[in-house]
């Protein structure tokens, strides 16, 4: 039974005795200078309040079980309740009553004075007002208070408990305050409550209250004094700083968070540890199984919400189409949901799976043939170029079929996506990324579904997914909404055709909807065969007349930054027609030096550009470079002033200036890019974030944070088994000693490298 109501004065008395009653248990623990303001203060509480696992990773979301806003005129129908939570010094409130006992006739019905009545946020879909704090604090008046109750829900729900709260800002005095709740007889309590104030004179600063400064408890405490002195206050005087704030809830809006999490932690647990451990394949288990498992566990939670709208008797068919390595359709099947997956090429876990999964290596073509009328969901899971056309398939298959798709290679229908050359001028100021889920979600659109987008929680930089459930039309208007859709696939065809300078197709049999039920004419599948770009078919004499070019830029250049037109040092080359390493400048086996060799080959002007297996032709633009009047050959004697040259960092576009366009582009296609190359030479250079630096021989660990494909191998094994190339290559040699390498320091050391046993 609901608390009796209580006067407005009566209501406003307490909360003024409650909250000094806060103030006299709150002590000061410290104080953080910020130049923040006092709206960027409240975004930044409504940060924490709203996503609080943004600052802890032990947590995935927040659950408002009330929002209201106490004023005078405000009737407060569970006042005593909430008075009932201080009438303790331990801040003990009757967790389950409070919850139990709201009173639901004022749910959702507006207020004589425009104030938030109770919120009941179990479904947060149904009350939207609570999906971002932010708005709820713009809308009260300086005197009054906005009062919140939430669950800080914890990443693994089957060990710990979420952390329930009390909360209430008060925009007089510009501070929030957070009170743990618990609920009664639950045994030793050790949590804290603190508060957050901003001061904006005489200096904007940012004060800590807690009801306690001593640290011996916190491990026992769900939110230590410590982490919160060190990691959220810091955090909230940074983020108060900032001009602009996403303050709302981004991710995983379709679903129940909370659902979300036990599934996901519980799927982690059945199926994430295993395959991670049996990874037969050659990518990064740490990301691509628990990026299934984070899929599987969205769409799951997806369909059990449409099967409790629908009443649908069974559970969803799927097909996955580009399923890659299998896993997402496993995760599928053995949770109940027949379906299948296809792929081009068979992968090497599929016969991991057992008969329960259905895997089918075959092509697609969008066709009348490649329509699927007895699924509910199409699935695109990084389907490359099948990405476009999955909403037009979903379509085109049923009145019923829907579709999940999460795009990440930018594909049109018949070929690489064209972006609007508008945003390179400044006038779009979107990215690549964002343009082409525009374009994604406008096919899904046109297609007729009430496209959504959502954000998912997975390993990887392509998060963004669109699915479409419901439709814009009736299931009367099928046949005129199917011919939209022919036309529209007509006038991409012809779009795309005149894009590649290519003659108007005129011919009937050449249309987007032919005689034989082809959608379009142009749309070649992928190869079977996977085309191996690893830099096995550039020559070895190109690879390091790259490498030495870039090297010797690198090393030209100091610590603080590049100056591309800075001279540099031209260290040793290695000579393709030799074993051995020679000097840049003296000859080699063939009576001509590097440099004069390297000259020869400039002076062709790409006429034999296309030449394959790696007969890469340089231009004019190398063979300045090379030939630079500034350029000393071979080791120099200049001073070095601290140890081992360590050279500066270029940026990935500097280093591609230093080469002409035919063989860029040659490279793209023959190893998959400049940058790929530099990549495969990860014990010569360092790329990371856009830019590329030596690898640095003077730290403890050069290579550390690097992923190690060959993580199980046991690397003391191929100790001394390769030649170190900074001491054969560097001015200064390699800054360890011979004992300290893991190369060798000379034809001397080397050892034989261990052979691969096949599995």
């Amino acid at each position: 039974m609901a608390a009796p109501m209580a006067s407005g004065d009566e209501i406003t008395d307490d909360l003024d005795r409650m909250l000094s009653a806060i103030t006299s248990l709150l002590q000061p623990v410290c104080s953080e200078n910020c130049v923040g303001s006092e709206s960027g203060f409240l975004s930044a509480v409504a940060i924490w309040i709203n996503k609080p696992h943004v600052v802890n990773r032990r947590l995935c979301g927040s659950k408002f079980e009330l929002v209201t806003v106490v004023t005078v005129l405000n009737a407060f129908p569970d006042w005593l309740l909430v008075k009932r939570t201080f009438s303790d010094l331990d801040l003990v409130c009757d967790f389950e009553t409070f919850f139990n006992n709201k009173n639901e006739s004022l749910m959702d019905k507006p207020q004589e004075d425009g104030s938030f009545p109770f919120i009941g946020a179990n479904d947060r879909h149904e009350h939207e007002a609570v999906e971002d704090i932010r708005d709820c604090i713009d809308a009260i008046p300086n005197d009054a208070f906005l009062v919140i109750v939430r669950q800080m829900l914890q990443k693994q729900p089957e060990k710990h408990e979420n952390i329930a709260e009390l909360i209430i800002i008060d925009r007089k005095t510009c501070q929030c305050t957070f009170i743990p709740l618990r609920k009664q007889g639950s045994g030793e309590y050790h949590d804290v409550a603190y508060s957050f104030k901003y001061a904006a004179n005489p200096k904007p600063c940012l004060t800590l209250y807690a009801s306690t400064n001593d640290c011996t408890l916190d491990s026992k405490r769900k939110l230590s004094v410590t982490w919160i002195q060190n990691q959220l206050l810091q955090k909230i005087a940074r983020w108060s700083e900032q001009p602009s704030l996403r303050t709302q809830v981004t991710s995983l809006c379709l679903l129940n968070i909370e659902e979300y999490n036990r599934l996901y932690s519980e799927l982690k647990k059945t199926y994430g540890l295993y395959f991670a451990k049996i990874w037969p394949e050659t990518t990064n288990p740490e990301k691509f199984v628990y990026e299934d498992v984070a899929i599987a566990t969205y769409l799951l939670c997806l369909w059990r919400g449409e099967t409790e709208r629908s009443g649908l008797p069974r559970k969803q068919r799927f097909v996955d189409l580009g399923c890659g390595n299998g896993l997402l359709v496993h995760i599928l099947n053995s949770e109940g949901h027949p379906g299948y997956g296809i792929d081009l090429r068979r992968r090497n876990i599929w016969d991991l799976y057992g008969p329960g999964t259905d895997l089918r290596a075959t092509s697609i073509t969008p066709s009348n043939e490649c329509v699927f009328p007895d699924v509910d969901w199409l699935i695109g899971n990084h389907s490359d170029e099948l990405t476009p056309w999955i909403p037009v398939m979903a379509a085109r298959s049923s009145y019923n079929c829907k579709y999940f798709v999460l795009p990440c290679c930018f594909w049109d229908f018949i070929t690489r996506f064209s972006f609007d050359k508008s945003s390179s001028k400044g006038v779009d100021s979107s990215g690549k990324y964002r343009q082409y889920l525009n374009y994604i979600r406008d096919i899904g659109e046109t297609c007729g579904f009430r496209t959504e987008e959502d954000i998912l929680r997975i390993p990887s930089t392509k998060r963004v997914c669109f699915v479409g459930r419901s439709r814009s039309y009736s299931s009367l208007e099928e046949e005129q909404m199917d011919a939209s859709r022919l036309d529209f696939l007509s006038c991409k065809q012809t779009l795309v055709t005149q894009q590649k300078d290519e003659p108007m197709i005129q011919d009937q049999d050449k249309t987007a909807a032919d005689s034989e039920g082809q959608w379009t004419a142009d749309f070649t599948p992928r190869s079977k065969v996977e085309t191996t770009r690893n830099c096995v078919a550039i020559s070895q004499e190109i690879k390091t007349l790259v490498v030495m070019t870039v090297f010797n830029k690198i090393l030209g250049c100091d610590n603080s930054g590049c100056d591309i037109t800075h001279s540099f040092v031209t260290a040793n080359v290695m000579c393709d027609t030799s074993p051995n390493v020679c000097d840049v400048g003296k000859t080699c086996g063939k009576g001509e030096s590097c440099i004069e060799k390297v000259s020869k080959m400039n002076s062709n002007t790409y006429k034999n550009a296309d030449q394959s297996k790696g007969n890469l032709v340089y231009g004019s633009k190398f063979a300045k470079l090379l030939k630079d009047e500034n350029c000393v050959q071979g080791r120099t004697d200049s001073k070095v002033e601290c140890g081992w040259r360590k050279g500066g960092r270029l940026t990935l576009g500097q280093v591609a200036d230093l080469f002409d366009k035919p063989l860029l582009h040659q490279l793209k296609n023959e190893c998959g890019g400049l940058q790929t190359l530099l990549r495969n030479h990860s014990h010569i250079f360092q790329v990371s974030g856009g830019h590329v630096c030596l690898r640095d021989f003077t730290l403890d660990n050069p290579f550390e944070g690097r992923y190690m494909k060959g993580r199980y191998t046991d690397k003391t094994d191929y100790v001394k088994t390769t030649l170190c190339w900074f001491y054969d290559h560097h001015p200064d040699g390699c800054p360890r000693s011979s004992d300290k390498c893991a190369y060798a320091h000379g034809i001397q050391e080397l050892r034989t490298k261990p052979r691969k046993e096949k599995s």
